[in-house]
């Protein structure tokens, strides 16, 4: 329960005029004598009895205005808390007798069971509380107390509570508890609702027509089970219904409530001089005049909120002070239609002035009649007409005339527009071509019975009568008429075409394309070829070819049509022409020829028939949208939705299309929010309008799969388009191009969700179902051939990816101009291509090229530049300019933080890329704390055995190994290599990597043998997927070569070696040939060698300083080992500042408890020794051999080392 605040969007019309202060109740002001005289006449007149009970009533208040005014301060109607009494209500004052007060309660008092949290508010009779239960912290209740009590207002809580307890309603806010704290004060504790009032929900919230009755729907439920229970709430009001977050309404206050009579359903007691806390505004006649009160008291009111509710606005405007004119207004004021509503400016006042014309102003002025007779006897009676209304079914307020019911019939089944259109025409066409027959032939007397035989044996099936309650669709309807045709129920040529012309358009709105086609053709061959109907029927031959992709046999017409004598000079068919022809050019995907001939069309566009227009309009924008300008393209939906709803109303496909084609462009744009907002407004509309197999929603569930996807929510995209490929195919077969597009859609979220060998097979089937409906050249082929291209890349198909990838790349040249924006996707892939075979230097270019033509079509922020500035980060730290990659990557951040999409996937993956730059450029400890950020963040987004996990457990399993956490790495690095081989199996790069990461770290551990045989797992796998030349390839040989070495197995080491050094002659990787030198630097030491191995490793050390920073640890494993060659050659005061640097960087890169730091200790103090300092020589060879054994093991290779190197210092 929250406090309510006001309403900002208008005034209320019913409150008191701006300059009169807010009464406490009737009477707390003085009144002039002439008011008193005019009141007491005007009650006297009509009922004397009523002017008794009403100046008793009115006496009372004023005899408590004294208590009243010292009570605490009223807050303002429209920011009271839930079950509070507005201070403008007409309230009972206390009787002096009796009287008891008691102080607010303040946070933490106890009250009962609960805990004051915090005060709500404060209403009319007493305060409303925020309390938890003392016992349970969960339960949130609102407590209200009496802040002033005496025996009869004690009663009427007590009444309230006795109420409540047997209200049980979804709707309805319940009971919890009750009681009487020691001073005697009364409370009682209701449900916590959470939500706002309904004025202030509806003023936030755009609901349309519908939703507001079905809003309303649920309040008459709520109130109808009340009076089930024979309690009327006589104070309804939106004040006293609070809507919650999810929708849902809940009915509040029945401190005022009356229990009724079972035997009479009226009130047990006339309450006017007990009670009389009514609100004015929303008060019935009877309760003013203060008559004994039923259920239609509450209908009445029901009837004002209902009016409120379509237009802004109550029936009637009264001024709550003044006793006489809220009677003459109750009970006089004329009450206006609502459609006729007018604001002080003489304009209507809702958007839904169209909609309520008829049944709706019916039914609020039913509600709102002042005699209770002729008023609704039910809220369940008044919520059946507005259900009726909802349903397109007669409302039992109006009379039942044969028109009306007919009407009803009509709108309760609601064919697509195109369809409703054909059928009207027929009416129109058989009907002149009655009229037609009569004045030429004037012998057939029975033509317009044949007319209308014509039109019932089309229509007759609909009648469930005769159709035996068999579902009869509109495609049979027609397929029936056209049989009808074709067995020559016509011989007027004239009147044939012009039905066949109807006819195909109602074929191409229902997506018989085929039929259209045979329809328009037929029309085409029996029309005059000079006349004017003849162009229109081309021109609907031509769209409909297009819309079957046949689009050299549209073009062959277009060029007949151009020089055919049926094209007049006006510019109505000029530019249907040019239209037709920009439509075709764009098909073709020739954009800059297609805005030209669009151009051309405009000029003439104000002489063609509004429906042409929004056409036209929605294929601009489509166009606008090709070219890459979106918001040129939002702008041309808004200005067609706008049109379109001002001509249809807020319910029609095709204003369902327009909502539809908005949320694609704001996806484009990377506004999710509007993107979502757009679609759930389109889904809506058609929902209510066509079968849940109809092709437009099918598309909408494309649609939305598409934005889950690109908000990351790849679970939920899956499943969605599983159900619509299931659809599609049941529906249309399998070449069809809606099965195609949610084919290559689906296979994009399978990637995502490690299904790769599924999602190519899918991808490959949906391109070859493309180049059937379109052929070679089209954007639809090329962005069929990209998705395809991505897909073999991300399985390890790169050579094939790389030639799909240019096919595209040859098509885009052909369709689109430099610089468009479709371009990049391609640059882009060909230069991931190029980074994953190790071709860095052409990746570059194509890289920033990338960047610069988005960054001019959609401004310096858009999610699809976060992966272009990854990707271009991600090159060149492969390259090992970790300056470079850094400025790229902060770009990438930037956008990220500016959008907000921090764990959105697309950043993740830069998260993880900044990990790998700082891992390879030797900051582990910093690489290690973003991989577990990359970690995390991944198993929030994915399922548990996702191939992302997979690879976030990997690098951080490098990390960890690199520092020399090897208990926590080999955890790591097991994990993700199951998870590698649950997923993808044993045979993928993905397993070869983790397998050559799991044998260093067995290296690490000394347990060469294990390091062996996964290093020769990962080799094997490698000689499968990779070519000879592959960097990753022939770091693995290296590996597996030196694992060879420290096992002793020299003569295979050097084969491995060798083979790598040729193969690694045109690496682009600057650091494989330095590893190569390193290892057969190893190799050289063991031949015996030491002076061959100084050489190299000073190479290898050279190498490394051009790529790596000062302290790279790299540096100082070249280092390590040349110092210690030295120092075998005896040059030991060379050796000794080499392993001090060595010791330096270590220092500064790994962990106090590495053994590296030990290692150097040990060489340092074999050359301290060899240099005549035998005492820290001593030392540091005895301490560095005892922490490498305690840290390793007695057995570990480096502790063999250190131990021979201590040994040979004792026999020294």
């Amino acid at each position: 329960m929250t406090e309510r605040p006001a309403d900002p969007g208008r005034p209320d019309p019913g409150r008191p005029d701006p300059g009169w202060p807010d009464p406490d109740g009737l009477g707390s002001e003085p009144r002039p004598e002439h008011d008193t005289l005019r009141l007491l006449h005007f009650v006297q007149a009509r009922d004397p009895e009523a002017l008794a009970q009403w100046m008793t009533a009115f006496g009372a208040v004023n005899a408590s205005a004294a208590n009243a005014s010292r009570a605490e301060a009223p807050v303002p109607e429209d920011a009271r808390p839930q079950d509070a009494k507005p201070e403008g209500r007409l309230e009972e004052a206390p009787p002096v007798d009796g009287f008891h007060s008691q102080a607010a309660l303040g946070p933490g008092a106890v009250c009962g069971p609960f805990r004051i949290e915090r005060k709500l508010g404060r209403g009319g009779m007493g305060n409303v509380y925020l309390a938890t239960r003392a016992d349970d912290l969960d339960l949130q209740v609102a407590l209200k107390t009496l802040h002033s009590w005496n025996p009869k207002m004690m009663s009427l809580f007590r009444k309230e509570c006795k109420i409540l307890s047997g209200l049980r309603h979804v709707n309805i806010a319940h009971l919890i508890d009750a009681g009487t704290l020691p001073s005697g004060q009364p409370w009682l504790a209701m449900e916590y609702v959470a939500g706002q009032t309904l004025d202030a929900y509806l003023a936030r919230h755009d609901l349309d027509l519908g939703d507001r009755l079905r809003l309303f729907l649920k309040i008459c439920d709520a109130l109808s089970h009340a009076h089930q229970q024979m309690v009327i709430h006589r104070d309804l009001k939106p004040r006293n219904i609070m809507v919650g977050p999810d929708g849902e309404p809940k009915l509040l206050d029945f401190g005022i409530a009356a229990v009724l009579n079972p035997d009479t359903g009226e009130q047990r007691t006339v309450t006017a001089l007990s009670t009389p806390m009514m609100t004015p505004e929303y008060a019935s006649p009877e309760q003013v005049n203060g008559q004994r009160l039923s259920a239609t008291a509450d209908v009445y009111s029901l009837g004002i909120l209902f009016y409120e509710m379509l237009t802004g606005q109550r029936p009637y405007r009264l001024n709550p002070r003044n006793l006489a004119r809220v009677m003459r207004a109750v009970n006089e004021a004329p009450i206006t239609k609502p459609s006729r509503m007018r604001g002080a400016d003489g304009e209507t006042t809702g958007r839904f002035t169209r909609q309520l014309r008829g049944d709706l102003d019916t039914i609020a002025l039913k509600a709102l009649e002042r005699d209770p007779k002729r008023r609704y006897a039910s809220v369940e009676a008044f919520a059946a007409d507005v259900r009726a209304y909802l349903r397109g079914l007669p409302i039992e307020a109006r009379p039942a005339t044969t028109l009306y019911r007919f009407r009803k019939f009509v709108l309760r089944n609601p064919w697509p527009l195109s369809l409703i259109t054909g059928v009207v025409s027929f009416l129109v066409l058989f009907s002149a071509y009655a009229a037609h027959q009569q004045s030429v032939i004037s012998r057939e007397k029975r033509t317009a019975e044949h007319v209308t035989d014509f039109l019932v044996s089309m229509f007759e099936q609909t009648d469930p009568n005769l159709s035996k309650n068999r579902e009869v669709s509109a495609f049979e309807v027609m397929e029936n008429g056209r049989r009808q045709l074709e067995t020559g129920l016509l011989d007027q040529p004239e009147v044939e075409v012009r039905l066949k012309t109807t006819m195909g358009k109602v074929y191409n709105a229902l997506g018989h394309h085929e039929q259209a086609q045979e329809l328009f053709e037929g029309a085409v061959t029996k029309g005059d070829p000079s006349g004017k109907e003849a162009f229109l029927t081309e021109l609907e031959l031509i769209r409909t070819l297009q819309l079957r992709g046949k689009y050299d046999a549209a073009q062959a017409h277009l060029d007949a049509l151009a020089g055919s004598t049926g094209v007049t000079a006006e510019e109505g068919d000029q530019s249907r022409l040019a239209h037709a022809q920009g439509r075709q050019w764009f098909l073709k995907g020739n954009y800059v020829k297609a805005t030209a001939a669009f151009e051309e069309a405009e000029a003439g566009l104000p002489s063609r028939s509004m429906e042409e227009r929004f056409v036209y309009l929605q294929e601009r924008a489509e166009l606008e949208s090709g070219l890459g300008n979106y918001d040129n393209a939002v702008a041309e939906l808004e200005s067609l939705l706008a049109l379109q709803q001002e001509r249809y109303g807020t319910h029609h496909l095709e204003i369902a299309k327009t909502y539809q084609n908005l949320g694609l462009q704001y996806i484009e744009k990377g506004d999710y929010e509007n993107a979502e907002l757009n679609l759930d407004l389109a889904e809506a509309n058609a929902s209510q309008l066509v079968d849940k197999y109809h092709p437009i929603l099918l598309k909408m569930k494309m649609n939305r799969a598409m934005l889950l996807r690109d908000k990351g929510e790849f679970y939920a995209a899956g499943r969605l388009l599983q159900e619509a490929l299931l659809i599609a195919r049941e529906e249309n077969g399998r070449k069809h191009l809606l099965v195609g597009e949610c084919k290559m859609l689906l296979s994009g979220i399978l990637l995502h969700l490690g299904s790769g060998q599924t999602a190519e097979e899918l991808a490959r089937e949906a391109l070859s179902t493309f180049q059937d409906i379109y052929g070679d050249f089209h954007p639809r082929v090329s962005e069929g051939l990209a998705d395809l291209a991505r897909l073999l890349r991300r399985n390890g198909h790169f050579y094939e990816a790389k030639s799909i990838i240019m096919k595209a790349m040859e098509i885009d040249k052909v369709i689109f101009e430099r610089g468009h924006p479709h371009t990049t996707h391609r640059l882009d892939s060909l230069a991931r291509i190029h980074i994953a075979t190790r071709d860095y230097e052409k990746a570059l270019p194509l890289l920033k090229n990338a960047i610069e033509i988005q960054r001019n079509a959609f401004g310096k922020y858009h999610p699809h530049i976060i992966i272009r500035f990854n990707n271009l980060a991600t090159c060149y730290s492969k390259i090992y300019k970790f300056s470079e990659a850094g400025v790229a990557f902060d770009e990438a951040l930037g956008v990220i933080d500016e959008l907000s999409l921090e764990n959105h996937p697309h950043s993740v993956v830069v998260y993880n890329n900044i990990s790998h730059s700082n891992f390879k450029n030797g900051f582990y400890k910093m690489a290690e704390k973003e991989f577990r950020r990359t970690l995390t963040l991944r198993m929030g987004i994915f399922h548990q055995n996702h191939v992302d996990i997979g690879k976030s457990l990997r690098n951080l399993g490098r990390a960890l190994h690199a520092q020399g956490k090897y208990l926590e790495a080999d955890e790591s690095l097991q994990h993700a290599l199951s998870l590698f081989l649950k997923t993808l199996g044993e045979n993928h790069l993905l397993v070869m990597s983790c397998n050559k990461f799991i044998g260093d770290y067995y290296i690490s551990v000394g347990k060469l043998e294990e390091a062996t045989q996964h290093y020769r797992t990962s080799m094997q796998l490698a000689t499968e997927l990779l070519p000879q030349d592959h960097d990753d390839r022939l770091f693995i040989q290296s590996a597996l070569a030196g694992s060879l070495l420290k096992l002793g197995q020299l003569d295979e080491a050097r084969t491995l070696l060798d083979q790598a050094k040729n193969q690694a002659q045109s690496t682009q990787d600057r650091l494989l040939l330095p590893e190569i030198g390193h290892q057969r630097a190893r190799l050289l030491r063991l031949e015996g060698l030491p002076q061959h191995a100084e050489t190299l490793l000073r190479e290898v050390l050279a190498k490394r300083r051009e790529v790596l920073r000062p302290k790279h640890p790299l540096i100082a494993d070249a280092l390590i080992d040349l110092a210690d060659v030295l120092a075998d050659l005896g040059c030991d005061e060379e050796a000794l500042p080499l392993i001090e640097e060595t010791a330096a960087i270590y220092a500064d890169c790994l962990p106090p408890e590495h053994e590296f730091h030990r290692v150097a200790d040990s060489i340092k103090g074999q050359i301290l020794r060899d240099l005549g300092d035998s005492q820290k020589a001593r030392a540091l060879l005895g301490d560095a051999y005892r922490a490498i054994a305690d840290r390793l093991g007695e057995d570990h290779y480096l502790t063999h080392e250190a131990a021979n190197r201590l040994t040979q210092g004792r026999k020294d």
